[in-house]
């Protein structure tokens, strides 16, 4: 399982179209974190919509607690999965995103990503 952690701050214009792309994945195996974090347009709405009654979504209105690094920090403290995948609130994913993801994870220690993913080889033993 893999924890999708999307912090939101005023993202009314793509949000549809980031929540679209998770709730397209082809890994199905996740569980999505949206955090509000001093929005004040109508991201929180548009999310509800998209999300219903799906349990892998939970919702987190951090109030007027505003900036992304805070929120994720918080958010941080709550994960309990293996692995962890970060989206704003104006990405798209591939449908194949977390696939890839969690086969590069499995084979390469991640330590970012840009486009598809920057990965380096397992080390074998600490450095």
């Amino acid at each position: 399982m893999i924890t999708i952690l999307l912090p939101v701050y005023n993202d009314e214009e793509f949000i549809e179209y980031t929540i679209k792309s998770i709730l397209e994945q082809e890994f199905k195996n996740f569980k999505c974190i949206i955090a509000f974090n001093g929005t004040v347009d109508s991201s929180k709405e548009i999310a509800e919509s998209l999300i219903g009654s799906d349990d892998r979504f939970t919702l987190i209105d951090y109030g007027n607690d505003k900036g992304k690094a805070k929120t994720l920090n918080k958010l941080l403290k709550i994960v309990d999965t293996e692995y962890i995948s970060l989206i704003d609130g104006d990405d798209i994913w591939e449908s194949d995103k977390l696939t890839e993801q969690i086969q590069l994870c499995k084979n390469f220690d991640v330590i970012g990503k840009i486009g598809r993913a920057s990965c380096r080889e397992r080390v074998s033993s600490p450095v």
